[in-house]
Order: structure tokens, then sequence, then C-alpha cells
């Protein structure tokens, strides 16, 4: 695997401030002129040299620009309750909350721990989340409204030998379960690249009681991002330089062995981000093909079949599915940089490109 560090040469330079970005809802409240409400999307953009967040709204046919200054570049994005969670990554290691009604007065900001490298935020409730940090071996438990922490949960006995941490990279809860997706990434030979020591695994955490109750591994390495569909866990992602160990896992919740739904060869490349149709138990699927072209895929969450392939964009480098069936896909062109909307249940293409300011990189919607 390639470390955050070299992902940011390949795609960047160094950090640099970041704005945010919201439609306005044509009102003449200062404030409430960049709100936004459910089925708004947050959209993170970034030539690497600067950068800027903004608010796509689907009947909309822009992105504006909202001015909260000195974000981090390396960010992802979450939503729950109504709020969303900017994650600043490498370098950064906080978490900024927006309320999308008040978007230019964030109501937090918080350290993750240095050099901690926040790569997801799960949360149970108002007062309970679960921070996923790369560079450490325990899950942070914090108040979500105030980063004070709760306590920790030691994932150390799953860590790779290679640098005694396993790698936390996404987390799903579900029924009152959080999932964790582990990459064991040998992070200490080589600080340039990170090779998996072996297959990923995913955790199971009762959050009742913050004990882990099961542990599956894998068939694919390098695990990057899963989804939960009808009691089955499903896991996407693999190694650059070994297209055996790229795939896409399914883990049944309630309990058994891990299998492959589809393999890379089949795919044509690296699957690394995946949103659920619930429509029609399929999935679309970004699929890393030779840096940086990618394409995006219908895969069947049933059969594993590839199915529709979207013609536009080259260069897509996230997905999102929202309200209303809105399949949001970012186009990461250094020349046209925009976004494209579909028809999440037809894969009809509804709008696009449209422009946005720099390279959109990541998208999530505004959810309850």
């Amino acid at each position: 695997m390639l470390t955050n560090v070299v992902r940011r040469l390949i795609h960047t330079s160094a950090a640099a401030s970041i704005l945010f970005v919201l439609a306005s809802c044509g009102t003449n409240n200062p404030a409430r002129s960049h709100s936004a409400g459910y089925g708004s999307a947050f959209v993170f953009m970034t030539d690497y040299m600067s950068a800027a967040v903004g608010v796509f709204r689907p009947d909309s046919n822009s992105v504006d620009v909202l001015p909260l200054a000195g974000v981090h570049t390396d960010v992802a994005l979450r939503s729950y309750g109504g709020l969303v969670y900017v994650l600043e990554r490498f370098g950064k290691d906080a978490i900024t909350v927006i309320d999308p009604a008040l978007p230019t007065a964030p109501t937090a900001n918080y350290s993750t721990g240095n050099g901690s490298n926040p790569q997801d935020i799960i949360v149970a409730d108002a007062h309970r989340a679960y921070v996923l940090r790369l560079n450490t071996s325990n899950v942070l438990i914090i108040n979500p409204q105030t980063g004070d922490s709760l306590g920790t949960i030691d994932l150390a006995s799953y860590a790779d030998p290679a640098d005694g941490r396993p790698e936390m990279a996404a987390g799903v809860l579900e029924s009152g379960t959080l999932y964790v997706l582990l990459q064991l990434l040998d992070t200490a030979s080589n600080p340039w690249l990170w090779p998996p020591t072996g297959f990923g695994k995913v955790v199971a955490i009762d959050t009742r009681t913050n004990a882990v109750t099961n542990a599956f591994t894998l068939t694919v390495k390098n695990p990057v991002a899963m989804a939960v569909h009808n009691g089955t866990l499903f896991v996407a992602g693999g190694p650059y330089d070994d297209i055996s160990a790229t795939g896409i896992d399914r883990v049944p919740l309630s309990g058994g062995t891990p299998t492959r739904l589809v393999d890379g060869a089949s795919l044509g490349g690296r699957p690394t981000a995946l949103e659920v149709c619930e429509q029609n138990n399929s999935a679309w699927v970004l699929v890393q093909k030779t840096w940086p072209t990618a394409t995006v895929y219908r895969v069947s969450l049933t059969t594993g079949v590839t199915a529709d392939s979207l013609a536009e964009p080259a260069t897509p480098a996230a997905i999102a599915v929202g309200m209303d069936s809105v399949l949001l896909v970012s186009d990461r062109s250094m020349s046209v940089p925009g976004l494209f909307v579909y028809n999440a249940i037809t894969g009809e293409k509804r709008r696009g490109p449209i422009a946005t300011a720099l390279p959109p990189d990541a998208i999530v919607f505004v959810k309850d």
C-alpha cells in the first residue's frame, strides 16, 4: 500500500488551507444564506496546493464556497444526526463538526491526538462516538459534541508484528455492533510503501460493553471500504501489486466465514469505494485502474455480476448515494473538475459535468 504521504505526492504536495462551501437557500440572513438541509451533499475539493469543501444540492447546477479557513487538505467527510464531521487526517489529527443550517460557525473542533491520523468516526448517539485512527492500536471513544474522551478499546492483539498496529481504516455500526476494518500494513520497513502483512480483518465490538465479540479474516488484503446490506457486510479493497488478493468480500453478520463476492480480475482493477443501492440489491463500486483512470460499475450484491458502468467521468475519485435515488460521482480531472449526477437505480445520467472550483475528492450526503 502507498502511504498517505506518497498518495499526497502522487496526487499532491503539501498541506494548505481549505475553505468550506455551501449552496444558498435564498434568504437574506447572511448565516442562513449558506444553509443546507437533507438531500444536500458536502464535497471536499483539492488540487493539493489549495483546498475547499462545498455543498451541492441535487436540484442545483453549482457548488458555492463557504468562507471558513484553516482546515487541512487531507480530509474525509462523514454525516450523522444531520451534522457533518470533517476528519482532518495526516498531519492535522483533528475533527471539525458542522451544522449544515449554520455552516459558517462550526459547532466543535477537537484533536484526536498528535500523530493519530483519524480515518473514520462512527456516531452511536449524541453523546458517544468511536474514532478510528490509523497510527494507534486503540479505538477512541468520545463525546462527539465536545471531543472529550470517554475511554478506549484496545485492539493491540489484532495488530501485525511489523509495526504493532492494526491500521484501522473504516467502521460501520449495525444493530448495536461496531464493525472495524483492519488493514494490517507494514508501516515500519519502508516510510513510503506500506505493504500488507496478510489478509485484512474485521473485528466486531458490542457497543453496550465495548468488548470485542468476534473477528473475521478476509480474503482481500488492504481493505479500504465497507457497507452493510441485508445482514451482510461487504468489504472492498486490495493491494496495488496483487490482483489475486483484490476484490469484494461478503461477511455474514450472523456468523460464518468471509467469501469472495467478486475478484479484482473480474472488476478490472482495485475497488476503492462502494455505495449500496437498496432498491435493486446492488452496489455502485469505484474501481481504480491505471492511475488516474477509474470506472464506476454496478455490482450485484447477490451474484457479484458486474453490470452497468458509467461512461463518465474518466477520472472518478468519489461516489455517494443520497435521497431520491441520487448517485453523485466526482471527476478529479485537473483541467475540468466537476460532479456528475446519476439515477442510482437505473444508472441514467441526469446532469453533468457541474463545475467545481477544484478537483472533488470526497463526498457525503447530509444524513440523519
